[in-house]
């Protein structure tokens, strides 16, 4: 009787010391996820145009943590790297797309002043899927969202017949 009550203790010690560790490392993991991207500013529909463009912000917030390691990219359909900002250095943006406007400022805030990515003279190729990537040392989130580029028709041709009887 004796023996069985000690292994009772014993499994019942273990399983509460397990679940205590994991309680604790979801604890710290919890408190290691310093960046949250609170919005993500991106169009759903937009009109095709000379004179249209928009900005894509990804604003979010580092709660306090360092800026050792910060950088924002943009990507587009999850593969193609359109913009990357490193902290303490000048964005740079795809070379073979000459709509972005490189070096626009979202924020005053030298922490999130690079942040978004402005796209000039919009077409139907800037549809996609768009993600934003912001990473340090201390973490690393990403939020992705939809933008269509739409170009009406400039002249539309209705033939009609009608059918004989």
């Amino acid at each position: 009787m004796v023996d069985n009550w000690r292994s009772w203790c014993c499994w019942t010690t273990s399983y509460w010391m397990i679940y205590i560790c994991i309680l604790l490392v979801c604890r710290i993991k919890e408190s290691t996820q310093q960046i949250v991207i609170e919005e993500l500013k991106v169009p759903k529909v937009v009109k095709a145009g000379d004179n249209t463009s928009v900005i894509l912000d990804c604003v979010y917030d580092l709660h306090n943590s360092s800026t050792r390691g910060l950088v924002v990219k943009w990507y587009v359909n999850d593969t193609i790297l359109l913009y990357q900002w490193i902290y303490g250095l000048p964005p740079i943006t795809d070379p073979t797309d000459e709509h972005i406007q490189c070096g626009y400022k979202a924020t005053d805030d030298p922490t999130t002043m690079y942040r978004a990515m402005k796209i000039n003279n919009l077409n139907i190729k800037h549809t996609g899927d768009y993600k934003c990537n912001v990473f340090s040392v201390a973490d690393d989130v990403s939020r992705e969202t939809s933008m269509i580029v739409y170009s009406p028709e400039e002249t539309f041709d209705l033939k009609y017949e009608k059918k004989r009887r």
